[in-house]
C-alpha cells in the first residue's frame, strides 16, 4: 500500500513563461517544460510510483506519458484533475490583471480561498472536484 502521494505540476507552457494565467485552458507544453519533466522523470525512475494520474489536458497527458514511460507505469487520465478555472483572467497577463483589477487581485493574493476570478472557480470548488 502506498504511504505517500506525490503531486507534480504539469509541464510549463509558453503562457507561464510569458507571465500569463493558463487556468483551465488546454495549452501544450513548451520545450523547456518538457525538458524539466524529463529530468524529473529520470529522478522518479529510481523509485517508480505505483500509479500515475493525469489531467485531461495536453500538458497533463504529455507530462504523465513522459513520467510513465521513464517509470514503466501507464498514466491514467482523470477528467476531474483539470486546473483551476480562472474565468476571465485566463490568457491574460498577470501584470494586466494587477493593473486593471488591483483590489480583486490583491485580495486573491492575500487570501486566495476568499475570492474567485470573474466567472472563475473558487479554490474550494476546485478542491472538492479533485477530492472526488
Amino acid at each position: 500500500m502506498p504511504d505517500h502521494l506525490i503531486v507534480i505540476r504539469t509541464a510549463a507552457t509558453d503562457y507561464e513563461r510569458q507571465g500569463r494565467v493558463r487556468g483551465s485552458l488546454d495549452i501544450p507544453p513548451c520545450s523547456e517544460g518538457l525538458a524539466e519533466v524529463t529530468a524529473l522523470a529520470d529522478r522518479l525512475a529510481t523509485a517508480p510510483p505505483e500509479a500515475i494520474y493525469t489531467a485531461p489536458t495536453a500538458c497533463g497527458i504529455q507530462t504523465g506519458r513522459i513520467i510513465g514511460n521513464r517509470c514503466g507505469v501507464p498514466p491514467k487520465r482523470l477528467d476531474l484533475l483539470t486546473n483551476l478555472d480562472f474565468g476571465l483572467w485566463q490568457g491574460r497577463l498577470v501584470s494586466d490583471i494587477r493593473s486593471l483589477q488591483p483590489r480583486l487581485y490583491r485580495q486573491w493574493q492575500d487570501d486566495p480561498w476568499s475570492v474567485a476570478p470573474p466567472e472563475g472557480e473558487l479554490l474550494e470548488e476546485a478542491s472538492a472536484r479533485v477530492e472526488e
